[in-house]
């Protein structure tokens, strides 16, 4: 899934290249991004979208088949159908079951592109940070601190010294207490907040662990973190399901982790206790 996902949710077509996108050849990719992009009417003949395009009339053959099409001439009349479509019924009132229908799918694609990105040796490593004894700040925008808070009393729960940090008037104060027995999780979906980024690189000094949840692969401070969690989340997406969403099913995942194994990770605390007093 990638940005024209939410911008074309109305058209099948489109979403059959959407879907099929990370499965295409890079060839492939440009004639889908050709069709996805294009907003007029034109000669969508084989002949001509290949002298458009500099490719192949085979090309597009098996691009349309790459989508699911018998051929590039079925594929062609779906979207042709379609821009029609979208022509004559732009002002007209959408039906809630067929936009709750794309909304379901929607979410579908959100949750299962997120959940295949989990690494689980990365959620270990994590998990066991969290349970290390140290002093944990869990930080990112203020859009994120209901979902922070909830998350900061479940991790108390289970015992581990957790605060949350959202506001950038107490960012400083908090990052000037970090030490090599802090641990700090960062949620910056765009990658370019630059509050985030002065948090990390002074936690990077103060010789703290850092996690980092993102979307932005070219994330530039990425680099300074011990774990970098990437997720997913098109900008298509933004005005419709909710970022919170992402960062909420990551977190859960975290959490579920720690929360099974509490006495395992209690049992190598006590372990550890009792090596110390020897």
């Amino acid at each position: 899934m990638n940005n024209y996902f939410f911008e074309y949710y109305q058209n099948e077509t489109k979403q059959n290249i959407e879907k099929n996108f990370e499965d295409m050849t890079q060839l492939e990719k440009s004639i889908g991004e050709f069709f996805i992009k294009n907003k007029s009417v034109r000669d969508f003949s084989s002949k001509g979208i290949s002298g458009l395009l500099y490719v192949s009339e085979a090309s597009l053959h098996r691009f349309a088949k790459k989508c699911g099409y018998k051929g590039y001439r079925e594929f062609i009349f779906s979207y042709e159908k379609d821009i029609e479509n979208e022509r004559n019924n732009g002002t007209d009132e959408k039906k809630v079951n067929q936009l709750i229908i794309k909304l379901k799918a929607a979410y579908t694609t959100l949750v299962e592109e997120n959940f295949d990105l989990i690494k689980d040796n990365q959620i270990r490593k994590i998990a066991t940070l969290l349970n290390s004894g140290k002093r944990v700040i869990l930080t990112g925008s203020e859009a994120e601190n209901a979902v922070f808070e909830e998350y900061k009393l479940k991790y108390l729960k289970l015992g581990i010294d957790i605060n949350t940090v959202t506001k950038k008037e107490f960012l400083e104060p908090s990052v000037n207490l970090l030490n090599k027995d802090s641990l700090v999780i960062a949620c910056d979906m765009s990658g370019e907040n630059s509050n985030l980024k002065t948090v990390v690189q002074k936690a990077k000094i103060k010789e703290a662990d850092i996690v980092l949840i993102t979307a932005n692969e070219a994330c530039e401070y990425a680099e300074l973190c011990n774990e970098v969690i990437k997720v997913s989340y098109p900008k298509g997406l933004a005005n419709v399901i909710s970022m919170q969403m992402v960062i909420l099913m990551t977190m859960d995942v975290i959490y579920s982790y720690c929360s099974a194994n509490k006495n395992y990770f209690k049992a190598i605390k006590k372990e550890k206790e009792e090596k110390i007093s020897i």
